[in-house]
């Protein structure tokens, strides 16, 4: 077998790990589009710069470190998307968001959108 049909064969089973156990470390990152999450946290830190970071109750499978916690890092909806956040967490609504498919350098998937619902 050659190093790149090694490479997918890894990929996939750490993939499927990732689905069992929550964790995904070596999954590619995924662009999607994750639903009905609630917001069980929202911050706003300077991380290597300004960022916006918000956990979810459900863990996703991304292909990043983590699966439940996010980070926004886009200036041109970091305020917005902050506000949204909030007013999901206080008034308990659900969230749609858009992950990215890029991992923060913490190991955080990048979300490019935030919808309450």
């Amino acid at each position: 077998m050659n190093t790149k049909g090694s490479q997918q064969i890894t990929r996939s089973v750490a993939a499927a790990l990732g689905l069992v156990t929550g964790y995904a470390a070596l999954a590619d990152p995924t662009p999607q589009v994750v639903t009905n999450q609630t917001v069980t946290s929202v911050s706003d830190v300077d991380y290597g710069g300004e960022v916006v970071s918000f956990t979810v109750s459900q863990p996703v499978v991304t292909g990043c470190t983590y699966t439940n916690q996010y980070a926004i890092r886009d200036t041109n909806i970091m305020k917005g998307a902050l506000a949204l956040l909030i007013v999901a967490r206080l008034a308990g609504n659900s969230v749609n968001f858009y992950v990215t498919g890029a991992c923060d350098s913490s190991g955080v998937p990048l979300v490019a959108s935030v919808t309450v619902n």
